[in-house]
């Protein structure tokens, strides 16, 4: 059981946009900084759902965080629960459930993946858009909230698996830090990824500057995750953008794509096996952070047998190996949210408030929040 919270008073949070406050776990406080959060129309109600029960709505604001949304004008909350509503004449804009199905498009002729003019598409009975269309209908809310309410996953302190990292952290040594896998890991679907406010960096970003900050370190980040690749290509290109730049910590993520391409879990074990296996040998004090898969919504028929891969992934976690379970974490998110409000395209990359959900679990592997408080 948590027994260490770091709180805050509500009526200092409401404008801060720092990185501490992008970057603290959620389960560790007590003010929610710019969730995600979309309406969609529901039998002529059209509501919202929050992560949790608030104690109190600090604001409502567009994603670029420049139009602030006003209770009783635009939206209303029953303090009793953890939904919002929108108000006839209210500016805020909603899905309609038909949008989010992909219904109705209109391809563009010759255009990739049959997009239509604003690049949406239908896959399987769920919308997949490469545009701003999801950026610009999802919200973001600051809340006061009791963290304790939280009984869902989160990753935790593992000290004895990352001894080596650690260690150079808290010495203030130097740590090249390598990124490897696919587009979850590149930054696709943030904000800063099109250039958009608020700028959302990468979370291996993140957790970059949240390290460096945090232990005075000095921390190189090279990112050579690339959309689109499975565990094949990561083996192939191993050599090159891992061995040869000599890491200290290596971020590994692949999977979500092997099984859409229909590898067998054994095959992607193997190779992910045989990753972790030669970087130890050809870099004896690297250590590995090997995240998990992400939850793909449902509706797309992309989540076929991901669920699957989480545990044999979890069984190579082992001295110098931890592993990062955001699929369990990312799950139990999506119990409580539309999915529409955790993705950043509709099926499967996070957005600027799931990105901080994977550098928060990241963070929580390599930091003793019980001892942190910031």
């Amino acid at each position: 059981m948590k027994q260490f919270f770091c709180y805050e008073e509500p009526q200092e949070a409401c404008e801060k946009d720092d990185l501490p406050s992008l970057t603290r776990p959620f389960w560790m406080g007590n003010i929610m900084y710019n969730e995600s959060v979309c309406f969609i129309n529901i039998g002529g109600h059209i509501r919202g759902r929050l992560l949790f029960k608030p104690e109190r709505i600090i604001s409502l604001r567009s994603n670029d965080l420049k139009i602030e949304y006003i209770r009783d004008k635009d939206w209303c909350w029953d303090e009793y629960t953890q939904t919002l509503e929108l108000l006839p004449g209210s500016g805020i804009p909603y899905f309609e459930p038909a949008e989010l199905r992909g219904e109705g498009l209109v391809p563009v002729p010759g255009a990739p993946n049959g997009f239509d003019e604003l690049k949406r598409a239908q896959i399987g009975q769920s919308l997949y858009c490469e545009g701003s269309f999801f950026w610009e209908k999802a919200l973001n809310i600051t809340y006061a909230y009791d963290p304790r309410e939280w009984k869902g996953y989160n990753e935790s302190y593992k000290p004895a698996l990352l001894p080596k990292t650690i260690k150079r952290l808290t010495e203030r040594k130097h740590i090249k830090f390598v990124v490897y896998g696919d587009s979850s890991h590149t930054g696709a679907d943030t904000s800063s990824w099109y250039n958009r406010e608020p700028f959302m960096p990468s979370y291996p970003e993140l957790v970059r500057q949240e390290l460096q900050r945090l232990y005075g370190a000095e921390i190189t980040l090279v990112n050579n995750a690339v959309g689109g690749t499975a565990s094949t290509w990561g083996v192939e290109n191993f050599k090159e953008r891992v061995l040869d730049e000599k890491p200290d910590l290596l971020l590994l993520g692949f999977g979500n794509n092997d099984c859409g391409a229909g590898f067998s879990i054994k095959d992607i074990i193997g190779r992910l096996e045989y990753m972790i296996e030669t970087v130890r040998e050809k870099c004896p004090d690297c250590e590995v952070i090997l995240m998990g898969p992400i939850l793909a919504n449902h509706f797309s028929g992309h989540v076929t047998y991901t669920p699957d891969l989480v545990a044999p992934q979890k069984n190579l976690e082992r001295e110098g190996v931890a592993y990062c379970d955001i699929f369990k974490c990312w799950s139990d998110i999506a119990a409580c949210k539309d999915y529409a409000a955790i993705c950043g395209n509709g099926v499967t990359h996070p957005n600027d408030w799931t990105t901080r959900l994977y550098s928060a679990n990241t963070l929580a592997l390599l930091v003793d929040y019980d001892k942190t408080c910031y």
